[in-house]
């Protein structure tokens, strides 16, 4: 991978089955990513459940259909996986992510 890995930004990886292909969000730090070789990811999804561990995203982040951010769905993958970017979260959804992180592991 030649581009840089941003946090934050939503890209395509490409996963082996059962899981395949879909948009992810970049969590780990853009700092470690450039000298890593693997990042850390939550999946999004269209599969809906309203529950406080889900930040919905859709067009306005640069996606073609309404989802979530599957928070207690996080993958470590290698960068190689990843193709181009498809867009960012905001300011109000990254607030919305560690809040549900906090509720995922436990946090104060």
């Amino acid at each position: 991978m030649t581009f840089p890995v941003k946090q934050w930004d939503i890209y395509f990886c490409h996963f082996d089955e059962p899981v395949k292909s879909r948009p992810v969000l970049v969590l780990s730090r853009s700092e470690l990513n450039a000298v890593r070789e693997n990042i850390v990811v939550a999946l999004i999804t269209r599969t809906i459940r309203n529950i406080p561990t889900e930040v919905r995203v859709g067009k306005a982040e640069g996606l073609p259909k309404e989802g979530v951010i599957s928070l207690g769905d996080i993958h470590t993958v290698p960068k190689t996986l990843l193709s181009a970017r498809k867009g960012e979260i905001s300011s109000e959804k990254i607030t919305q992510i560690f809040n549900g992180l906090r509720l995922i592991f436990n946090l104060p």
